[in-house]
């Protein structure tokens, strides 16, 4: 949520001033693409059985 909140905080007024967009509708936005990436990367290294490498790289 840090990086979600980070990203609209910096690039917030710049994205609003180029689209017409609710800032809060830009976080959540951002937060569901994160989410997903999370969720098919997780997915990703269980079917390649690397999970230990995953569980080092989300641990860092």
């Amino acid at each position: 949520m840090r990086l979600s909140t980070g990203a609209v905080i910096v690039f917030g007024e710049g994205i609003h001033s180029i689209m017409s967009i609710n800032l809060v509708a830009l976080l959540i936005l951002f937060q569901v693409t994160y989410l997903g990436v999370l969720i098919y990367l997780d997915g990703y290294f269980e079917t390649k059985s690397k999970d230990r490498y995953w569980m080092r790289i989300q641990n860092q």
